[in-house]
């Protein structure tokens, strides 16, 4: 099903809010030393990890956290109304916040070991950043509403287009020889195209006007975001199903004179609320920001919703599972209890021991080599 989206937005420009995904562990967490617990809540099973060095604030002491599910990370803040004496009463405070914040701790894992070598291996196996972005670009007439025998045929044979649909994608990007570009081509090999970087995102324009059938078929049929361009009258709904299965976002243009445009949203149902969207007109400029923002924040919905989340949340959703198992309580092969357990690595052959966390409450210091000691909390 294909359903409109009418939001309102009083100033358009308030409405940019370019939610662009990072790979907060691989960027941050990797490299710092932090908690990590395995945790559930709603059903679904994640890691929290936190940054044990805090940032002073106005007398309490804040420590960055991240919760990563299948679905993706979220920024997490801890505040500490007062500094813990010690790592261990950090960390049990950290574990009453999430216990009050209604995560089911299933266990604890230490930090200084391959869960977090094996975790940045799953960030980049299924990046949450995207880097580039693809959009297939139909031209439509008056009356037409059929895109195999319409749309797919207009600007072919001398046709001549709107000179504002040029006026569009001069703004959108920049024509580009994609046989000799060394940057991203979004699978254009030989043909023109039209390039834009954008919020440290590579974008690239597939033209119908300007493909082959067969073209068409293989690039815009393939393209999650489709713009189209009307040129006189209105977009009937109807035709949108003929696309396909993969395009999912639709925004409908047009020109209304005077540097003057106006856009209609349509994404597929699973899809909601991806903004930004507004009424009214707004400058060439403005909406190519709308544009960019709208199909940047679709994307990202896109890989969480079928069918296409079978390219990212699926496999995304596997994988973490098999990253959690051997330190998930309960799991044999590192003998968990329920309780938790501790990861400590040996310094000089990069092993990993495995002690239970009830084992070393009394404890402050754990050998883990001649002569070299180092914190187990």
């Amino acid at each position: 099903m294909i359903e409109q989206e009418e939001l309102s937005c009083a100033d358009p420009s308030l409405c940019l809010t370019k939610n662009i995904g990072q790979d907060l562990y691989s960027s941050v967490f990797s490299t710092a030393e932090h908690f990590n617990w395995i945790v559930e809540k709603d059903g679904l099973q994640g890691v929290v990890s936190v940054l044990r060095a805090g940032v002073s604030s106005k007398a309490v002491m804040l420590h960055q956290g991240l919760l990563t599910t299948e679905k993706g990370s979220k920024a997490l803040v801890f505040e500490m109304a007062r500094t813990p004496e010690g790592t261990w009463e950090l960390k049990k405070l950290i574990a009453q916040n999430l216990k009050d914040m209604g995560f089911r701790i299933c266990s604890y894992v230490f930090d200084h070991c391959f869960f977090r070598d094996n975790f940045v291996l799953f960030e980049r196996k299924h990046p949450q950043a995207m880097k580039t972005m693809k959009i297939g670009v139909l031209y439509v007439r008056d009356g037409q509403e059929s895109p195999q025998e319409d749309w797919f045929k207009n600007g072919k044979g001398g046709d001549a287009l709107d000179p504002q649909f040029w006026r569009l994608m001069n703004t959108l990007g920049t024509r580009t020889d994609m046989a000799t570009w060394p940057k991203y081509t979004g699978e254009m090999n030989n043909k023109f195209g039209f390039y834009d970087e954008w919020a440290g995102v590579e974008v690239v324009y597939h033209l119908a006007p300007e493909l082959t059938k067969e073209e068409i078929r293989r690039l815009i049929g393939n393209d999650i975001v489709v713009l189209i361009f009307v040129e006189s009258g209105t977009l009937p709904i109807k035709p949108l199903y003929d696309l396909g299965n993969v395009p999912q976002i639709f925004i409908v243009l047009y020109s209304q004179g005077d540097d003057q445009w106006r856009a209609e949203f349509w994404q597929r149902s699973c899809i909601t609320h991806i903004g930004p969207a507004f009424r009214g007109t707004v400058s060439l400029a403005t909406l190519k920001q709308m544009i960019l923002t709208r199909a940047f924040n679709g994307l990202d919905r896109t890989r969480y919703c079928p069918p296409m989340n079978r390219l990212f949340s699926i496999p995304r959703r596997h994988t973490l599972k098999e990253t959690l198992l051997p330190f998930t309580a309960g799991h044999s092969e590192h003998g968990v209890d329920p309780k938790g357990t501790f990861f400590v690595q040996n310094a000089s052959s990069g092993t990993c021991l495995f002690l239970n966390e009830n084992k070393l409450q009394s404890l402050k210091k754990f050998t883990i080599t001649k002569g070299e000691e180092s914190d187990i909390l």
